[in-house]
């Protein structure tokens, strides 16, 4: 399974190789030198920058999902209230379909009493 590598993926890991080099310039400036401490605050200040402008490309992305998933749900809402009707409206119909075949079931038994009345006549 070959798997997309997307700028945001490069970015991301330029993002942690970068990261470590700080904290290894970190590391080697607290055992005994190597940058400056001016150069080590400046390098976590444009990290802490970075981090930020990532992290708000990743909000505006659920930002953006959530978006369509809110016209998701209120299309689905429209539909389940339209069900809701309609099935409002089968209940009424279903009784009065069976109001009808309680008419008819009544005639048959009339019928049915009345053959046997000329039946016994015969």
């Amino acid at each position: 399974m070959k798997t997309k590598i997307t700028k945001m993926d490069l970015f991301t890991i330029g993002l942690i190789i970068s990261t470590l080099y700080i904290m290894y310039q970190i590391l080697r400036k607290v055992l005994g030198g190597s940058w400056t401490g001016e150069a080590i605050i400046a390098a976590l200040l444009v990290m802490n920058i970075t981090f930020t402008i990532k992290n708000m490309k990743d909000i505006s992305k659920l930002k953006i999902k959530q978006n369509h998933l809110q016209k998701q749900f209120n299309l689905m809402a429209k539909d389940v209230k339209l069900l809701k009707e309609d099935v409002h409206e089968l209940k009424g119909d279903i009784k009065v379909v069976k109001n009808d075949i309680l008419n008819i079931k009544d005639k048959v038994l009339l019928i049915f009493k009345q053959l046997e009345k000329i039946e016994n006549k015969l």
